[in-house]
């Protein structure tokens, strides 16, 4: 039952998480020119810091989260996410846009599951990042609603398109978030354990 209510918890942390990038993507999109390969694209890493940091919080060892291995993680994640944006950007050419988003959602699921297991060993296994991969690649399939909408182009997001975003964005971090969630505890260790009162991450 406690770990039924912890995955909860952690579902309903990454829905906050995706929300957030959700808005830190609109707004950014509105201010740069993040569709187009140039300098402006590099704005974009700091969408990818509302995940990056819950992962931290959530499964980097406490004594290594005061040092590079945390600057590391967050880097990571967040290069992550540019990836997968680019590489939506640069498949946007395929006739079908669900394929386009698996593929970028595959590049994404892989690159933060490779990030965070620099901080937390029980994350580093070859069935952890290729179980990330497919993850990210299935919860990424509902961001092809935009492909026909043109949101690739630079065209300015529809009321539709900005509901398929913010839904996109947590459905995409909760199933990721969970995934490394089940792992780990799959593994006999939680992500989160409690001592008294007191919450602590294991690694």
């Amino acid at each position: 039952m406690r770990s039924r209510w912890r995955m909860l918890l952690v579902a309903v942390l990454f829905l906050g998480s995706g929300y957030l990038t959700y808005w830190m993507y609109s707004w950014t999109e509105a201010h740069y020119h993040i569709h187009t390969f140039t300098t402006d694209a590099f704005y974009e890493l700091w969408i990818g810091l509302p995940f990056a940091i819950l992962s931290v919080a959530l499964w980097v060892r406490p004594k290594a989260r005061i040092s590079l291995v945390v600057a590391s993680v967050i880097l990571l994640d967040c290069v992550a996410w540019a990836l997968a944006h680019w590489t939506a950007l640069y498949l946007s050419w395929l006739p079908n846009g669900y394929v386009n988003m698996a593929i970028a959602g595959f590049v994404g699921g892989l690159g933060v599951t490779l990030a965070t297991g620099l901080g937390c060993a029980r994350l580093r296994s070859f069935s952890c990042r290729a179980g990330g991969a497919v993850v990210g690649a299935i919860a990424a399939i509902p961001f092809g609603q935009l492909v026909d909408a043109s949101a690739h182009k630079g065209i300015v997001y529809s009321p539709h398109d900005q509901t398929v975003l913010a839904v996109s964005f947590p459905v995409w971090q909760i199933a990721v978030g969970l995934w490394l969630y089940s792992y780990a505890e799959s593994k006999g260790k939680l992500p989160i354990e409690r001592t008294g009162t007191r919450a602590t991450t294991v690694g």
